[in-house]
Formats: structure tokens, sequence, C-alpha cells
């Protein structure tokens, strides 16, 4: 189902309700970009905090277009889950002193074109949402002065209306009603609402409703109806303000829950899910990992899981390949869906994130004891899955996954390597390296000096294959890095050590001969 900006009020209800009754609930995102700079691009030499920072940079230029979930409830009489499916257009909305920018990357935007994004939707049907900064923000200038909330209005229309009124109401009799033919203007997310709360300011004596047809209706009414109907109903700046968290109602049900979060490949997600919904990124990483771990427990990564999986079930060929569509394709086959027994059923055809319930499911099954091979429950295969909890893949890095919950893995990385150019005519160049030491595999270059450069291989094969190739080389000179040997500010402060110590003797002797 998509859920655009107009049918937004309407669907959340059930949505709520299927968030709460699921037991598991599967995201998938699309942004309007990906890299500020070529700096951002990811690296071998990047630890997890310095790819957060990478990230965070990201995120904060680029904004989430479509929001994809899809929530999975287990029907135990038959093995199966009831999958529902949402796809929602969002857009940021300017109120007050929030006024979002966010930057387009062409490539990324010809992507979402091939994959049939209706930018329309996006930019005119898009759903509103604010993170609690925002939030904040726009409450404590309700609380101080209501108007901020209103000021950005068609002030033509505004001050077309409010003649009309007032003409009208000098005449009018109690209880009786004037209806303001709607505009285009009013069509635009809560314009009326925002019409609706400056007239109802303006003046004491009327009422303000907005009906079917998106017509402004007034109502003559008396200083005492008027009382009792704000208290009853509450003031129209709080209706525009729950109007504006919108999406945010969405993943503030998730929060609250706690219900698993399944997605591929998903640390972009994450910081994107934190970042526009929950909070301002922080600084630190540390801090990034804690807070993201106290909103969102429970977390599976469907690309870190089929990459263990690989080494785990050698005699299963179905994670040899562990972009989404390729396990899906093939933990859908004939032979995906009956390596072991009792695999679930599902209700919706064509759901990629199907992909978690298969791999659970053959991973407990491989686990049980024959005697003990029956349906199996939710829980547990979150039990059987607990090592892969909140390990989220960390692509081309120093280590291969970071882990939300504690302190992410050691590197199992080959050691870095170190190259000299032997020629005095050449200088190194971080695109001519990569080009010569790409033949043996995927690398990344960081430049010492004009001479001399660090290599990060991403496999232990293709480092072997490098030393093994450039051993006697006439142009290169290719050894495993040392710190102590080839780092230019290790060796720096080791010789002013030296040199400091050489200083302090000659300063002892000197002093011991004057005595």
């Amino acid at each position: 189902m998509e859920v655009s900006r107009s049918t937004f009020e309407d669907d959340l209800p059930i949505i709520l309700e299927n968030i709460h009754e699921s037991d598991y609930v599967a995201i998938d995102t699309e942004f309007t970009g990906l890299q500020t700079n070529d700096g951002n691009n990811p690296s071998l030499f990047d630890t997890p905090a310095e790819r957060y920072t990478k990230l965070k940079q990201t995120v904060t230029h680029f904004t989430l277009c479509q929001f994809g979930l899809s929530t999975f409830t287990r029907i135990p009489k038959f093995n199966k889950y009831e999958v529902n499916t949402y796809n929602f257009y969002l857009f940021p909305i300017a109120c007050s002193t929030i006024d979002v920018r966010f930057c387009c990357q062409a490539s990324c935007l010809e992507f979402l074109c091939q994959h049939h994004l209706d930018f329309n939707k996006f930019m005119y049907e898009g759903i509103p949402y604010l993170n609690k900064d925002q939030e904040s923000e726009l409450r404590q200038q309700l609380h101080i002065q209501p108007s901020l909330i209103t000021n950005d209005v068609d002030n033509k229309l505004l001050r077309m209306y409010s003649s009309i009124i007032s003409e009208w109401v000098q005449n009018a009799n109690e209880n009786e009603e004037l209806i303001v033919q709607g505009s285009e203007a009013l069509q635009a997310f809560y314009s009326s609402l925002k019409i609706e709360a400056i007239l109802r300011r303006q003046m004491r004596d009327i009422w303000t409703s907005t009906n079917d047809l998106g017509q402004i209706v007034v109502k003559k009414v008396s200083n005492i109806v008027r009382k009792e109907l704000e208290k009853s109903e509450g003031f129209l700046e709080e209706r525009i303000l729950d109007k504006l968290l919108g999406f945010s109602k969405v993943i503030g049900t998730l929060i609250e829950t706690k219900k698993p979060i399944i997605g591929h490949n998903m640390l972009l997600d994450l910081l994107f899910i934190y970042q526009q919904f929950y909070r301002e990124l922080p600084d630190s990483y540390t801090e990034f990992k804690k807070e993201l771990n106290l909103i969102l427990p429970t977390v599976f990564d469907t690309k870190f899981i089929a990459n263990e999986l690989r080494k785990k079930l050698k005699d299963c060929p179905f994670f040899n390949d562990t972009c989404l569509e390729d396990l899906y394709f093939s933990l859908d086959s004939h032979d995906g869906r009956y390596i072991v027994l009792h695999s679930p059923t599902m209700e919706i055809v064509n759901n990629k994130h199907y992909v978690f319930l298969r791999m659970v499911h053959i991973f407990t099954m491989k686990q049980l004891q024959l005697r003990e091979i029956q349906p199996q429950g939710f829980v547990a295969y979150l039990h059987t899955f607990k090592q892969f909890k909140n390990c989220i893949n960390l692509s081309r890095a120093t280590i291969h996954c970071l882990n939300l919950n504690g302190p992410d893995p050691r590197s199992v990385r080959p050691e870095w390597l170190y190259i000299e150019l032997k020629d005095s005519n050449i200088l190194a160049c971080n695109t001519q390296l990569a080009n010569v030491f790409g033949a043996y595999g995927s690398v990344d270059v960081k430049l010492l000096d004009k001479k001399h450069a660090i290599l990060a291989v991403a496999t232990h094969r293709g480092s072997k294959d490098i030393l093994k190739a450039f051993h006697k080389h006439k142009s290169f000179r290719v050894v495993k890095y040392n710190v102590l040997k080839h780092s230019p500010r290790v060796r720096l402060v080791l010789w002013s050590g030296v040199a400091m110590t050489a200083v302090v003797c000659i300063w002892t002797i000197f002093s011991s001969q004057r005595q």
C-alpha cells in the first residue's frame, strides 16, 4: 500500500495496530544522495568511528524520500506469517523556524527515476515529520507565542477571507454559518488549519471548521459557546503541530514497542532514522551506538547474517551472493524452500524482506536434533539468532561489522602493505598505485609522501599475491607495514625522544663535571 500525505491520517490507526501486533518489522529507505564529496567515499582504512563521521555528513545533507515498512505477524495454527507492507512518501515541511535544507545527488536521482519513484508524490504528497529537537523547538514557540506557528500563510488569501467574514459577521445571527469557498492555496498541507487559527485569533465572536470539500465553515457564536468550544476542542495550533509530527508517529511506535527491526546493509538507514525522526546525530560514534541501542534494542542486518551463514552453513549454496535480490531468488527457489522441513509460508509474494524469515528458519532447523524438528515460533528464532543481534554490516572498512550493543569486533582484514617507489623519476599517485595493485583485488591507497604509500587490501589472498608478485620488482618495494619503521609521525616522535634523551645525558654529564 502506498501511503501519502492525503491518506496518512486515515491509514495511520491500522498501521500502528499492525506494528503493535507484529512479531517483527522490516524496513527499507530511499534517499536523495549518498556522498557530499569524494572524501566521503568508503575506504578500507576507515575505522567504525571514521565511517560514522562520513555517514553523518551524508545524513545531515540529504533527506529520505521513501520509507518502506513491512509488518510480519505469525499465525501459529497455519505456520504462516501475515504481512502488511507500506510504502510512505516523505517530505520535510517548513514551519516557523523549522525550514529543512537538503541536497540532491544526480546519480541517486537517476537511480530513483530508473526505479520509478514518483517525484510528484514526493514533493506534493510527502508526509511530514519532526525529530524530537524540532518538536521541542515548535512546542516552546507554541507555549510562548502561538502565532509563530502560523506566520507562513498566504496573506493575500487571509486578507480576502478576513474582509468577507468581517462584513458578514456584523449582520449575522448567532449560530448562522458562512461557507468560504475553497481555493488551490488551501489544498496545501494544513494551510486551512493555519488560516482558521488566525481567523479565530482575529475575531472572538466566530468559530471555524473545515468540511469534507476543504471549505472553511464560519459560525457566529457567543462568548460562552466560544469558551466551551475552546475547552472541548483545544487550540488549532496544537492540531497543526500534531499533523506536522506525521510519520514520526510511526517511528515513535517502533521505539515504544521495541519490535525487532530487520534491514539489509542498514547502517545508513539507521542513521537516517536517528537524525530525521529522533534527534540530531551526536558527534561521538560511541554515544550514537549507545543511544540507538536504547531506542531500537533489537536490530538484525540480513547482509551481515548472509555473510556469516555462508561460513557457518557450507552445505547451503544459497548465501554465495549477499545482494538482497539474489538472496531472495535463491531462498525462494524450490531448493531454498525445501532444504529443511516446516518452512513458514507467507501470504504476500515478492517481499524481499522474507529473506530474514527464510534464513532464520534454515539456521534454526539445522541446530535441532531429528526428534526436535517441528514448526518453530518467532521467539525460538530470536534465541537461535541472538549471536547476530545488533551486528550491522560495514562494507569496505577496517572491520566487517559494528556491534550496537558492545565493543566492536577485532579486525580480520589483512595487514597493511608499505610501498616504496624505487624509480627517482616517478612520483607516488593514488590513481596510478590503485591501478597497479587493483589487478590483485580490491585495494585502497593512502599516500605518505611523494615516494611512499600504504596499501589496504580487502582479502588475504590478494595481499599474499601482491607480496609475491612484487617481491623483487624493479619499480616498487612492497613489504608488510610496520608502524615503528614506516610511520613518519611515529618515527618523528621516536627520534624526538632519542634527541631529548641525548640532550639530557649531555647536560647531566656536563653538570657533574662542573661540580
